[in-house]
């Protein structure tokens, strides 16, 4: 009886301890752009991180930075994101709705997807010379190796006027000033 009690304890306290692993998990993104422009298939690098201790493991859970207002989200101090957009430094301070999200969802405590959407102007996004206004995380995060996962982008840029336009545009423009100078 005593051997019983004494093994049934042991295995209780084992099945309980936290989770030797438990901590801040670092990971490396590769991120394909799509969305129908000439950068398609263009591959950005990018990483996130978060704690996993703060996980149960069991079912799907959100995690998101400190202060979000969704319910049922765990806030988590360690939760990050970056992005280097053409030598852009995009973070989680970034999403269009900082600080409710950026959002990274788990499956079973395995990182599954993302909700980050970076607007051209808002939040401090600055996407330079690119062209691109808007970057958002559409597809599920598949992981390619250890610690390094692949996710599609999906973008909008700036649409770059056809020639007919621009020229149609300059013509009018030269036409104004010939007038001005007359008057």
């Amino acid at each position: 009886m005593l051997f019983r009690l004494f093994f049934s304890s042991l295995f209780a306290a084992l099945l309980f301890l936290p989770n030797s692993n438990a901590g801040v998990v670092n990971n490396t993104l590769e991120i394909t752009l799509t969305g129908g422009t000439p950068l398609d298939g263009t591959v950005l690098s990018g990483s996130f991180a978060y704690n996993d201790a703060l996980l149960t493991g069991m079912g799907i859970e959100n995690v998101g930075p400190v202060g979000t207002s969704i319910g049922g989200v765990i806030e988590d101090p360690d939760f990050s994101i970056a992005v280097d957009v053409f030598g852009v430094i995009l973070d989680e301070t970034n999403d269009i709705d900082f600080p409710d999200f950026p959002l990274l969802e788990f499956v079973d405590g395995d990182p599954t997807s993302f909700d980050l959407i970076f607007e051209q102007g808002v939040n401090g996004t600055n996407f330079g010379s690119s062209g691109i206004i808007e970057l958002s995380f559409d597809s599920d995060l598949v992981e390619i190796g250890m610690n390094t996962f692949s996710v599609d982008a999906f973008i909008v840029v700036r649409p770059i006027p056809e020639p007919g336009t621009l020229l149609a545009f300059g013509c009018l423009t030269a036409a104004g000033l010939v007038r001005r100078r007359r008057t």
